[in-house]
């Protein structure tokens, strides 16, 4: 029997798709449900910054979507999906209209549909993350208000790395922290782990599956001794080559 395929590399099966989606213009935030609005493109983060590499795939289309600064040159045809017939789907095909949504979704109906999906508590993958990259991307503060969690520092950061840690180290607690330390960790495992000496106040345990993930990317030897050092085997994906 095959071992079950990791969330993580479930997560990613779909990012192909997901990306394709991420390219079309985010349009006036205000706009009503069922209405598009063209757009000549939008910041990559709530005050201008540039984004992280995990997230350039957003400015590139094969098909010329996008311009050469990453501006849309087109809009898709067709309305903007309701927040039912996002829940009505299912997969894959819910994943992507959820990406359709929040383009031109309010913070109001970001808080929603973030508030909806923890009550039916469906649990698709990257379903809440998609939100909250958007809200932050938009209006970091109004996200923390409506819930100042670990997920949305992780989601600030991947947007705009030192927004949020002069954000994080301003407000001093341990969750805005380790948010931030976990998100960092995915694509920079080296300075997570100096903040994480910097502010022992956050729990190691917190960011470590984040510094893990990082390593995969720049030296899976490196993770997987990692992994073993710290007890937990079940972080190292199975090999391809059994």
């Amino acid at each position: 029997m095959k071992p079950p395929r990791p969330p993580l590399l479930f997560v990613c099966s779909f990012a192909p798709a997901l990306a394709a989606v991420w390219l079309w213009p985010a349009g006036d935030v205000s706009a009503p449900r069922g209405k598009t609005t063209a757009s000549a493109g939008r910041s990559s983060s709530a005050n201008g910054a540039a984004v992280p590499v995990e997230d350039a795939a957003r400015k590139t289309n094969a098909e010329g979507a996008t311009d050469s600064t990453g501006s849309a040159s087109a809009a898709p045809a067709g309305p903007a999906p309701t927040m039912d017939e996002v829940f009505a789907a299912t997969g894959l095909d819910r994943m992507l209209l959820m990406a359709r949504f929040i383009q031109t979704a309010s913070s109001g109906e970001l808080a929603e549909i973030i508030d909806r999906e923890e009550r039916e508590k469906s649990h698709e993958p990257t379903f809440a993350d998609q939100a909250w990259l958007r809200w932050v991307e938009i209006d970091p503060k109004a996200a923390l208000r409506h819930k100042p969690s670990g997920a949305v520092w992780w989601a600030w950061t991947k947007v705009d790395p030192e927004s949020a840690w002069k954000a994080a180290v301003e407000r001093g607690d341990a969750t805005a922290l380790g948010g931030v330390i976990h998100s960092l960790a995915q694509s920079d495992p080296g300075r997570a782990r100096r903040l994480l000496k910097e502010h022992p106040e956050v729990a190691a345990s917190e960011v470590e599956h984040g510094i893990m993930q990082g390593l995969m990317k720049t030296d899976p030897a490196a993770a997987a001794a990692f992994a073993l050092e710290k007890g937990e085997p079940r972080w190292i994906p199975p090999s391809k080559h059994g």
